[in-house]
Formats: C-alpha cells, structure tokens, sequence
C-alpha cells in the first residue's frame, strides 16, 4: 500500500458530485463554495446558525436550516434561497433530503415546546407533477381515514377556445 498525499478540501460538506462544498455552524449563515472558487455566502440567511444541509442528488439543490424553525431551499450555483419550508420545528437539528428533493425529514423540538426532545418529520415537497406541455397538472391526495388518489386537472389556457369565445367563421 502507498500512501497519497490528498489536499485539505475547506467545508462541513459537500454534493455528491463534489461540485459543491459548504461550511456552515458558525453564527453567519452558510458559505458555498462552487467548483473550487470563492466561498459565496448566501445574503437572505443573515445571522441564523446553520446546523444542518443536505443537497439532492443531482446537487442542484441545497436544504439548509438550524436555529430557526424554517428550511431553506437553496440553488448552489447562485446562492440565492429559491423557496423556504416554514415551520418544520422548534429549531432544525438535522435534515435529509430525498434525492429528487421532494421528502425532507427533519429533527428537532417543537416550537410549543423547545426544550423537548427532538421529533423526527417527513415533509412531502412534491405531491404536484406538471405535463411535459403544461396544460396539466397531477395532484397525490391522501385520505385522512386512509388511502389517496391521483387526480388530474387542467391548467392554463385550453388548447381551443370555446365556441362561443371564437371569431366567425369568414364567409
């Protein structure tokens, strides 16, 4: 066996293509770091601690959270937060995301009752799929007394307006 001298990499973590590292658990957000240039911070975080992040598969997103009771959905190409999941807990102690990013599981205590100990959630972020054309869109429905169904609906314009929204017909 030989030994390989192997460059320290800055960060607490990464995306699976290592495209993308971070460093966060300190006082001021999180830093990005992309394809080995600069750290980025993302501005919109401010002064929250991160404590937890997870990218999906692809690495084109970032879920990031910690002393607060929001997940933010970060695109780590830009660092900027594209979307937040409010309200998962009383503080975020730890995150997974599934790798096409619609689950997330969450840890942390209850915001009526932080000094808990920490509940474990899952978070559907996904229960919408579009058409290829976007005329239409599916919804997953779940059933409170158990069971669900797919529905469909359409969105936007229809491809032919109704009769009585069309011009005469030249004669």
């Amino acid at each position: 066996m030989e030994a390989v001298d192997v460059p320290v990499e800055q960060g607490s973590g990464r995306s699976r293509s290592w495209r993308h590292r971070l460093d966060f658990g300190r006082a001021d957000g999180v830093e990005i770091r992309s394809d080995g240039g600069e750290p980025v911070a993302v501005p919109s975080l401010g002064e929250v601690a991160i404590e937890a992040a997870a990218f999906t598969a692809d690495g084109s997103r970032l879920f990031a959270a910690g002393m607060a009771p929001d997940v933010h959905v970060i695109d780590p190409s830009s660092a900027a937060v594209i979307d937040t999941v409010p309200d998962v807990a009383g503080r975020v102690t730890g995150l997974a995301v599934s790798p096409d990013g619609g689950s997330l599981v969450t840890a942390g205590p209850p915001a009526d009752v932080p000094w808990s100990d920490d509940e474990v959630r899952v978070h559907r972020l996904a229960d919408l799929a579009w058409s290829p054309d976007g005329r239409w869109v599916a919804m997953n429905l779940e059933h409170a007394h158990g069971g669900g169904e797919v529905r469909t609906m359409s969105a936007g314009l229809p491809a032919r307006p109704p009769a009585e929204l069309r011009a005469p017909a030249a004669a």
